[in-house]
């Protein structure tokens, strides 16, 4: 087959193989199965600390399409401190990405959960960047393919977590 016919069903074929042009994902966030564990995203974090939920937000509806949401952020009580706010301390974590493809609000952290986070500190920069009301104080979870909040089984469990992070954060100095 030659001539205008052939090159007819080229264009056919390839533009069939790349979908409709300007077409957008249907989420336009993904990690490929792959996610950065909360050990190695504590080398890049603010705060690492092993806490105890005790506030969630209320749910908001402020996603592309007005749909829940979820809770955009959630406070907590240290209980231990890597690195970051003292013990005791309660603070406030909000999803960094909340209302985006990529942010699914923090309501799958019960209160009372036990968790290990590695948070990154709110700044001057990211407030002028954000449609939330992000205090300077609080801080932030979340990040392209980062585990950063992790729900522990026990207190044991996270002494343990604890314990190798600061292992590793004084070996890498």
């Amino acid at each position: 087959m030659r001539g205008p016919l052939r090159t007819s069903l080229i264009f056919v074929a390839l533009v069939g193989a790349m979908g409709p042009v300007g077409a957008r994902s249907a989420s336009a966030c993904s990690c490929a199965g792959l996610q950065v564990p909360i050990e190695d995203a504590a080398g890049r974090a603010n705060a690492v600390l092993l806490a105890r939920i005790v506030r969630l937000s209320p749910p908001e509806d402020i996603g592309p399409y007005n749909q829940p949401m979820g809770s955009p952020y959630l406070e907590a009580t240290v209980l231990e401190s890597v690195r970051g706010p003292a013990k005791g301390r309660t603070i406030r974590v909000w999803d960094r990405d909340f209302g985006t493809s990529c942010g699914g609000g923090l309501q799958g952290y019960p209160v009372g959960s036990l968790v290990a986070m590695a948070l990154v500190k709110n700044t001057p920069e990211r407030i002028k960047t954000q449609r939330l009301n992000i205090g300077l104080d609080d801080y932030l979870a979340g990040g392209p393919c980062s585990e950063r909040i992790r729900v522990l089984s026990s207190e044991e469990e996270g002494r343990a977590l604890v314990s190798r992070l600061r292992k590793q954060g004084s070996s890498s100095k």
